[in-house]
């Protein structure tokens, strides 16, 4: 299963600049997604005891510019999503894309709970990215018919999925594809949660202490 990309479908018009804004928001989605993941692993105090010890440098940057401000910096991002969403509603308004002009913000409503600063709302935004790519499918630039769920939410999208057999084998690769996403995150937390426990980081800072207070001896000695 690949993604096949066809750039030649864009006209050298707003179709270009469109296919760049996408682009450019999945990256600042992903680069949000992945500070959000990263500051919450970062909550965990085997990690910061970790960091502290191996990368002081790092960890006296994360904590005094990125994690206290946090909030003020997740912002930044709720404002460029928020300016898109602004402008992408004018823009349905003017090419009457829906029936009335309030009917854009409820079929994007994921759009707007994802721009809620709070908690799990945040990771609405994955929807964000999803909605990006199916855009993106549209225009014929990125194909994302050869990976199993794409093509599912595509066929769906579309109509085609009309015999019972044809649903049941979309939602049996959906299923397998999400199913073993969730067991990876799970097995993930579940081991990151287990060591935390035990004790090992503190172990293993004890041992790389006991290792740097040793005297070392000089060979010609």
């Amino acid at each position: 299963m690949s993604v096949h990309f066809n750039l030649k479908r864009l006209r050298p018009n707003l179709d270009g600049l469109g296919f760049l804004i996408d682009v450019g928001m999945i990256l600042l989605v992903i680069a949000n997604l992945s500070l959000i993941l990263f500051d919450w692993i970062y909550r965990v105090e085997a990690v910061q005891s970790a960091m502290e010890t191996y990368t002081p440098d790092f960890y006296r940057f994360y904590s005094d510019s990125i994690h206290a401000n946090f909030f003020e910096i997740d912002l930044a991002f709720v404002s460029v999503y928020l300016t898109e969403f602004v402008i992408r509603w004018a823009a349905a308004i003017a090419r009457q894309t829906y029936h009335r002009w309030f009917f854009y913000p409820f079929v994007h409503w994921y759009d707007l709970l994802g721009c809620i600063p709070v908690g799990s709302f945040r990771w609405l935004r994955i929807l964000r990215v999803v909605s990006l790519m199916y855009r993106l499918q549209k225009l014929g630039v990125v194909d994302f018919r050869d990976t199993a769920v794409g093509a599912a939410v595509i066929a769906f999208a579309r109509g085609h999925l009309r015999s019972i057999a044809e649903w049941r084998a979309a939602l049996v690769e959906a299923t397998r594809t999400t199913a073993t996403l969730f067991i990876v995150i799970f097995g993930a937390l579940v081991f990151a949660q287990f060591i935390n426990l035990s004790g090992l980081p503190y172990d293993l800072v004890d041992i790389v202490d006991d290792f740097n207070d040793c005297p070392k001896h000089s060979p010609l000695s």
